[in-house]
């Protein structure tokens, strides 16, 4: 089960919008870093404020498990603090609905007694508390995963126009980045065995859109600060926002365009050429 909103418990829970613990912090990033045709492999992003709860993973007293949320469901237990996992597609069905929480539970009885960290109720009753194995003791913020792909979140679409004057041109509709092109074979869609051979085009498509949403909301100091912005009614620049916030991003200028694709997706040149010297080795 993935903990979404406030829940409330008889003991002690650290979130980050608990006040269980005097600092409240449990934060997640997921990345994909590999990807075949039968396994993904995840590198894991992140950081627990408890030094309490941090040593009983240590001790083997708790550990983490990863629960992924999708068309399927997966509970996936880490070791110690493992911070990469692989797991087969065939157990997996990953969306741009995906949605990640990290957990602490117990694996044996815990006593709290030498909890420094808990608030002042806490505080006072903690040699008091004990809890069960498989207890919930902590739950991070909950990731909806877009992976290392743009088009996970329907960024992109694509056509074909014969009557287009250039060869490519980027149209920015209040839905996505629409990358047109005079033929196929300029699409590269005869390549498409190797779809990040077409991440040039992405990354070109990005800049533009970014470029656009910080002319739409930069404040006097040519700065967009995402936690404070109003109701946004383009959906391309809501898609954009949760791109950036989901990467623990709150701000962007024109300055930072070429920092924030490379924070949103992080291998997006790294893989086109790989692409290229696949395909030039490979003789296409």
């Amino acid at each position: 089960m993935i903990y979404t909103k406030d829940a409330v418990f008889p003991y002690p829970i650290l979130s980050n919008t608990s006040t269980s613990y005097t600092e409240n912090d449990f934060k997640l990033d997921v990345f994909i870093i590999d990807e075949t045709k039968t396994t993904y492999t995840f590198r894991l992003s992140y950081f627990l404020s408890s030094y309490f709860l941090q040593n009983q993973v240590t001790l083997g007293n708790a550990r983490y498990y990863l629960i992924i949320q999708s068309n399927d469901n997966l509970v996936v237990p880490l070791n110690g603090d493992q911070r990469e996992i692989t797991i087969q597609k065939s157990r997996l069905s990953l969306t741009s609905r995906t949605k990640i929480q990290l957990q602490i539970l117990s694996e044996r009885p815990i006593n709290f007694a030498h909890a420094e960290e808990l608030n002042s109720f806490y505080k006072k009753i903690r040699a008091q508390i004990e809890l069960r194995k498989n207890t919930l003791l902590g739950y991070s913020n909950v990731v909806e995963f877009i992976g290392d792909d743009p088009k996970a979140l329907d960024l992109f679409e694509q056509g074909i126009n014969e009557d287009l004057p250039t060869d490519f041109t980027i149209k920015l509709n209040d839905e996505c980045i629409n990358l047109q092109f005079r033929t196929k074979e300029l699409a590269l869609d005869s390549l498409a065995i190797n779809k990040n051979v077409k991440n040039m085009y992405l990354y070109i498509g990005l800049e533009r859109a970014l470029r656009e949403f910080v002319n739409a909301y930069q404040n006097s100091n040519e700065l967009v600060e995402l936690d404070n912005m109003a109701t946004i009614e383009k959906p391309l620049h809501e898609k954009l926002k949760s791109l950036m916030l989901n990467k623990y991003l709150h701000e962007i200028s024109y300055d930072q365009v070429d920092d924030v694709i490379q924070k949103i997706a992080p291998d997006l040149i790294e893989k086109y050429t790989e692409s290229i010297k696949e395909l030039s080795k490979n003789g296409d």
